[in-house]
């Protein structure tokens, strides 16, 4: 196998991940951008930590990551571990990707637009259950901004 040819600044993030990481101990993107002073570089190239990492895994270097950061595996249970991860990643984004085809097909963004609204645009208030109780709950806002209070509930004070 032919040695991968590195920039200067994936080799200082391959050497950082290579000798001070694991998966008990990561680092995360922005420790990474300091200690290879990605700043200075950033302003002519226009890359980021996760540029270099995907450069890495694209030269063929496992380098994995959790929600804690970015690490270098330290042995076979931590790349199954990661690829286990991927994997899960992969179901949703397929399950994802299977939405939008079906949004596209229909060409039914407006129905789309209707579940967001029904997501996003509710609030939460406490409600009066009784004269001694009270609970949240969530109501939805119309298009003037105003909460839409069904009839028989009675907002707390």
């Amino acid at each position: 196998m032919q040695e991968p040819t590195l920039t200067h600044l994936e080799k200082k993030t391959l050497k950082i991940l290579v000798e001070s990481t694991s998966s008990k101990k990561p680092l995360k993107a922005l420790d990474i951008a300091r200690m290879v002073k990605l700043k200075q570089f950033r302003l002519k190239t226009n890359w980021t930590v996760g540029h270099i990492i995907q450069e890495l895994r694209e030269a063929g270097f496992p380098i994995c990551q959790n929600w804690k950061g970015f690490y270098y595996p330290q042995n076979i249970s931590e790349i199954d571990e990661f690829k286990r991860d991927v994997g899960d990643q992969i179901v949703k984004l397929t399950k994802v990707l299977a939405t939008l085809n079906l949004f596209r097909e229909k060409n039914e963004i407006t129905e789309g637009i209707d579940i967001v609204s029904k997501i996003f645009f509710t609030i939460e208030k406490y409600v009066r259950t009784d004269e001694r109780t009270v609970v949240k709950m969530r109501f939805q806002i119309d298009d003037d901004g105003n909460v839409i209070v069904p009839a028989g509930v009675r907002l707390a004070d």
